[in-house]
């Protein structure tokens, strides 16, 4: 009698092992696109998203993206953490060399270290964004510390060129409901991004950019880092493979009024944002 039991609970667990793996794999690939790709996103938790949103909403208002018009062959180009004095202004001739605009989401300590940098970066046509002013984890931290770091990080810009950002992103990609509405109270968009090469890590030029070709796709907002010297290397190689794709590189704003077009069921209501994130959590 007590093998039959043993052999019984063996069966039940095997078979509640599989349903766990199956529903896991079927869920994991719902959520693969949230605000991944592949193996090359860090950073955003996809599990905090509901399945497969491009956009969030609060009514008709845009107050986060992760993914422009699927529809168009289009890239953004996103550069975190800077300014750094001179790699970043190596970096905006190159940009301007090849003729693409890009958004620069700075750190605003760096921005009151190289003021002179970002009037450089809004002549050259790109964008800037707020990346707050410390770099803090605002997961972790009270609503009063998502406001704080967002205004002090809007000073640092506005004081450095006169420029109210439109868009910001948070540090580490470390986000939650709370911090998007608080980005939202203060008149901004949250931009995640579809591509994460970990360039940060600083593996090779040919490695950062193999794995963007291997995953980027039209809408893609790519994010990449100030700083790095194989980013660098890398771009003007992927820039002119993704032209011969077809592909264009536009900015944010750009891409943002390319969204006519994407298919409703991408539009996510902040609301049902909230209560996705209440049940996983």
């Amino acid at each position: 009698m007590k093998q039959t039991s043993n052999r019984q609970y063996c069966w039940w667990l095997f078979i509640s092992l599989f349903i766990l793996v199956a529903y896991g794999a079927a869920y994991g690939e719902d959520m693969r696109h949230v605000a991944t790709s592949g193996l090359f996103a860090h950073g955003v938790d996809p599990w905090l998203l509901p399945s497969k949103p491009h956009t969030l909403w609060e009514g008709n208002h845009l107050i986060a993206i992760v993914r422009g018009n699927p529809q168009r062959k289009e890239i953004a180009l996103t550069f975190d953490d800077g300014p750094h004095p001179l790699f970043t202004l190596r970096l905006l001739a190159l940009l301007k060399m090849l003729h693409v605009r890009a958004t620069f989401f700075v750190v605003g300590w760096k921005v009151d270290q190289a003021p002179w940098v970002l009037q450089r970066m809004l002549e050259d046509g790109n964008e800037i964004g707020d990346h707050t002013y410390h770099h803090f984890d605002l997961k972790s931290g009270p609503p009063e510390l998502t406001a704080a770091e967002i205004e002090m990080c809007n000073d640092a810009i506005y004081r450095a060129c006169g420029y109210t950002p439109l868009f910001f992103r948070p540090s580490g990609g470390q986000f939650d409901p709370a911090v998007i509405h608080e980005a939202a109270a203060h008149h901004m968009i949250t931009v995640l991004w579809t591509d994460d090469p970990a360039d940060y890590e600083s593996p090779p030029a040919d490695v950062i950019e193999d794995r963007l070709l291997h995953h980027v796709s039209p809408g893609a907002i790519i994010l990449l880092h100030d700083g790095i010297e194989q980013t660098y290397e890398m771009l003007p190689d992927f820039i002119e493979r993704m032209r011969r794709a077809g592909y264009t590189f536009v900015t944010l704003r750009e891409m943002i009024e390319h969204l006519d077009n994407t298919p409703h069921v991408e539009r996510v209501q902040l609301a049902s944002f909230r209560r996705f994130n209440t049940r996983t959590k």
